[in-house]
């Protein structure tokens, strides 16, 4: 029978991209939000046991407003899956920052969401430290009494500070990507990609 056929190919791709999957993988039904299916990489993710996975709805994890979360699943689109980043709630209650892809997929004509999601938690920690760095580093360079500036292997200055703009007399724009010697004619740039005092 072709039809039982396609039925068993049907459940032996879904145990292989979902069930068999190690990435963390939910079903969702977009109408109402329910959790109506978790692979082992949700539940060990989330903390909780499948059974419980399935009496909740998404907006249990998901830490948005459940009007957010409805018109988000409404934005998808059945010819393109689409990537979101939430806050998602584990069981034990701390927050960990997802990218979640979803799509649909239709079981027995039934539309259902299929979202793969990545924890990105560590990786946005990290590029808030750069971050914070990279604005440590910006105010340091700013508020020195010394006129600096950064130049390019090419000798090209890349960047000035306030202070030096201010004993130049000049504006950001008519130093920065111009030749150490164009602006400075008086000096001998002998030490690129490096700060340069003045």
């Amino acid at each position: 029978d072709s039809s039982l056929k396609e039925l068993l190919e049907s459940e032996f791709r879904y145990e292989s991209l979902f069930k068999n999957n190690s990435e963390v993988i939910l079903l969702i039904d977009p109408s109402n939000g329910d959790i109506v299916d978790a692979n082992p990489a949700a539940c060990a993710f989330y903390g909780y046991n499948k059974d419980e996975l399935l009496k909740m709805k998404i907006k249990e994890i998901n830490t948005l407003p459940e009007k957010e979360i409805f018109a988000a699943m409404q934005s998808i689109t059945f010819d393109k899956a689409k990537k979101f980043n939430f806050k998602h709630r584990l069981a034990t209650g701390e927050i960990r920052e997802v990218e979640s892809y979803a799509s649909y997929v239709t079981f027995s004509g039934k539309p259902y969401l299929y979202s793969i999601i990545h924890d990105i938690t560590d990786k946005m920690l990290a590029e808030r430290q750069l971050q914070d760095a990279y604005i440590e580093l910006e105010q340091i360079f700013n508020s020195t009494a010394e006129g600096m500036r950064v130049i390019d292997k090419d000798y090209n200055i890349i960047k000035v500070n306030h202070k030096l703009l201010e004993m130049l007399g000049i504006k950001k724009e008519e130093a920065l990507r111009k030749k150490c010697y164009e602006v400075f004619p008086s000096q001998k740039c002998k030490s690129p990609a490096c700060f340069l005092n003045l």
